[in-house]
């Protein structure tokens, strides 16, 4: 289990968890004018809820409100320059400008060993029952005989993911 600490990440967008509201450019330039924080502007998780690493997290194929503090508490990896055939478990949908893919949960093999990577602060969400829940089921994953990643990555492939 790899998991940056996500201000360690510079090929990352901040983890949020409301969605954009309408239209990220308009709002990006109304803070922008009035000197405010830009919103972050993602649109929320696509999740393969069948994935079984969330055998343990029982969710939807989308965000809903267990993953709250489990998404505050990270950052998304920007996996454009990735190889297309290596898919996110859970994958944070970015806006129409950036169209980012993004990373919150993706696993890989690499040499003779199987990785799992996610940007989150353990410690952070584990002060909560659906924090300890979620690292739960990913270690109980890991176990398993189940954890067989179908991508075979290489090592300057991960560096360039979690820089």
């Amino acid at each position: 289990l790899l998991m940056p600490k996500p201000e360690s990440l510079k090929n990352a967008v901040e983890g949020y968890y409301c969605t954009d509201f309408w239209c990220y450019p308009m709002f990006r330039s109304i803070s922008e004018s009035m000197n405010r924080p830009v919103p972050i502007g993602t649109m929320g998780l696509l999740i393969d809820n069948n994935h079984p690493a969330l055998r343990e997290f029982p969710s939807e194929e989308y965000s809903t409100y267990p993953w709250w503090s489990i998404v505050e508490n990270s950052k998304s990896l920007i996996m454009d320059a990735a190889d297309r055939n290596w898919n996110p478990v859970v994958q944070t949908i970015d806006n129409f400008e950036r169209n980012h893919k993004l990373s919150f949960l993706v696993e890989c093999s690499v040499g003779a060993g199987n990785l799992l990577i996610c940007a989150l602060d353990a410690d952070k969400v584990n002060d909560t029952p659906e924090g300890r829940q979620f690292l739960s089921s990913l270690a109980g994953y890991m176990k398993s005989d189940d954890f067989k990643p179908q991508y075979k990555a290489n090592v300057a492939e991960l560096l360039e993911l979690i820089q």
